[in-house]
């Protein structure tokens, strides 16, 4: 055949491995680079963070031993005659608060006596303390006396879901689930006059400075403006998007209200919607009290605590008040130096300064729905779910001085504290000489 049909093979150059060595050469020394870049920022990342770890644990030991010796020389305050102890108020306050907590464990274990002696002390520490001077009188006065029983105000169908005091203390408010509040004469402890009717449950009343009007606010949202005399609303009511659950007055006679949502609670300062403004919480809102100031409100949570909170801005103030149950019911003295909380059957009064409880908690037998303190802070209100208003007297403390505190807890006692804190009994003639000297400056605080 002349022609093939098979294609002749063509030569191909040889290749030599020789010309793969740059390549390999090339990225080898990128693979090194990027490998010696990567370790060094790992390492100096590895070393920089264990600096700030070490950092960190030396600032947290350093803090700790501040603490420790700031602790130790509250301690050593606590011990001492006060006389002999001359400390910053920051240290003095510490002290302050090491004794409350020594005396309210003695005096809630039975042993009242020590517990007296160290309150005293307390009082004595802090002489130049106005706001923990008074914490420490109030609990001498009211851990040195029998506990309070209350006085029935007055009675009613269904259970007291609100309470206010009328500046003369002597006119009460009262409200029911039905939607009805009344008012009580507090000598007669009978009803007066015609209810005030609203469309849901009684939430929140308050009366006005001048106690001719009153606010009643209910759970469906709404609250107005009453004319005590008439029972008749003074203009329409407002409206809020959930159940009001405190309100007070302005000095100019505007209305304050906190209340609940959907998004957890609002504030409002003035009548009209528009004003509204959201205020949440890091727990449910079961209850609240405006501040006589209307500036902050105390709060009651379903996580079992109390907290102190500024409006508009809803900002905790301080720490909380720990009750270990939903709180129901809260209430401010009108001069904003108590609180109290009510738990189911517990009612405690509390220090609104120290944040901590003051005397013994009143005895309950239903529980307790709402609070409210008499204008002269005298006494205690609490409505139960029995459809009764009691009326608690609170521990007096006008004209106590400390040295007749302190007399007076040494002579009930029959002993004092020595400068390392150890009860020494008194010798008859100290203990009658302390009895004489109390004589003279008023004797024992009365009830």
């Amino acid at each position: 055949m002349l022609f093939s049909s098979r294609r002749p093979s063509l030569a191909r150059p040889a290749r030599s491995d020789d010309s793969d060595v740059p390549i390999l050469l090339i990225l080898f020394l990128g693979l090194l680079l990027v490998g010696l870049i990567g370790g060094g920022f790992v390492l100096f990342t590895w070393r920089r963070a264990q600096a700030q770890r070490e950092m960190a644990v030396e600032m947290e030991m350093m803090a700790r031993q501040d603490a420790e010796e700031a602790r130790a020389q509250a301690e050593r305050l606590a011990a001492q005659a006060p006389q002999q102890a001359n400390a910053p108020p920051a240290v003095a306050r510490q002290a302050a608060l090491l004794i409350a907590e020594k005396a309210q464990t003695l005096c809630e274990k039975g042993n009242v006596n020590e517990g007296l002696l160290w309150l005293a002390r307390g009082a004595e520490v802090t002489k130049d303390d106005a706001e923990w001077r008074s914490f420490f009188v109030a609990n001498l006065a009211a851990w040195g006396r029998p506990p309070a029983e209350p006085r029935v105000l007055f009675r009613q169908a269904g259970p007291v879901t609100a309470l206010a005091a009328g500046p003369d203390g002597k006119t009460f408010l009262a409200g029911d689930e039905k939607g009805a509040a009344r008012v009580y004469d507090g000598t007669t402890g009978k009803p007066v006059g015609e209810p005030i009717e609203v469309k849901g449950g009684v939430t929140a009343l308050a009366f006005g400075p001048d106690g001719k009007t009153a606010r009643v606010a209910d759970d469906g949202g709404h609250w107005l403006r009453v004319e005590i005399a008439t029972r008749k609303p003074d203009g329409d009511a407002a409206e809020a998007p959930g159940p009001v659950l405190a309100v007070s007055f302005k000095p100019d006679g505007t209305g304050v209200a906190v209340g609940l949502c959907e998004r957890g609670a609002w504030f409002t300062d003035g009548e009209e919607r528009e004003n509204l403004k959201p205020v949440t919480k890091d727990s449910p809102l079961l209850s609240a009290a405006l501040a006589p100031d209307g500036k902050r409100f105390l709060g009651g949570h379903e996580d079992g605590r109390a907290r102190l909170w500024s409006l508009p801005d809803a900002k905790p103030l301080g720490p909380p008040l720990r009750e270990g149950a939903p709180v129901r019911a809260v209430a401010v003295s009108a001069d904003g130096r108590l609180f109290a909380t009510a738990a189911a059957k517990s009612v405690r009064l509390w220090d609104a300064v120290a944040r901590r409880p003051v005397g013994r908690p009143p005895r309950q037998e239903h529980d307790v729905l709402c609070l409210a303190f008499t204008p002269d802070g005298a006494s205690l209100l609490t409505g139960g779910a029995d459809g009764a208003a009691r009326l608690w007297p609170l521990p007096r403390t006008e004209g106590l001085s400390v040295e007749r505190l302190a007399l007076w807890a040494q002579v009930t006692a029959g002993a004092e504290l020595d400068q390392d804190g150890a009860v020494k009994p008194l010798t008859p003639s100290a203990h009658e000489e302390r009895r004489r000297r109390l004589a003279e400056l008023g004797g024992p605080p009365r009830p």
